[in-house]
């Protein structure tokens, strides 16, 4: 399941390149070198957020993102217990450039729609429960009333 297609839930955001800081190197216990490119994005949303992610050895060199760069991230978000604090690691694993006017931003399902103003039936939002709705006095399948106006003694609960 590590492989770039395969992934159960890619965590993907889309945004433009606005921090590349220092690469870190260095070497593990095992005596392997490493080096870890962090890069933030802002992502291009009605309320954008930014995410700072991490990559890792030759894919630093392979995805060459420059500030100003819009791109698509997937990601793997992990975290991680130390001396009872958590730290979580963001690590892109797939970066590609897009074309930013090819990136359609996210519909808005509420666009073109006249606002509900209270009191006005004609613009109401359809709930699809009034015609359900029954009518004062009539009669439940318990034999108690729907009518709100009769009172506490409507209803024939013993409690």
């Amino acid at each position: 399941m590590d492989s770039n297609n395969n992934r159960p839930n890619p965590l993907i955001a889309r945004g433009t390149v606005i921090r590349v800081l220092p690469v870190q190197e260095g070497v593990s216990k095992a005596g392997n070198a490493w080096r870890k490119g962090a890069f933030v994005i802002e992502t291009d949303s009605q309320y954008p957020r930014t995410i700072c992610f991490n990559i890792w050895n030759n894919r630093i060199d392979e995805y060459a993102l420059t500030e100003g760069d819009f791109v698509e991230v997937r990601f793997d978000v992990e975290s991680r217990e130390y001396m009872e604090r958590w730290y979580t690691d963001v690590t892109a694993y797939s970066v590609s450039k897009v074309d930013k006017t090819a990136a359609a931003p996210e519909a808005d399902p509420f666009a073109g729609k006249a606002p509900y103003v209270e009191g006005d039936a004609a613009s109401a939002p359809s709930t699809g429960f009034a015609s359900q709705a029954p009518e004062a006095g009539a009669q439940n399948q318990f034999g108690g009333s729907f009518d709100p106006t009769a009172g506490d003694n409507a209803d024939d609960l013993p409690f």
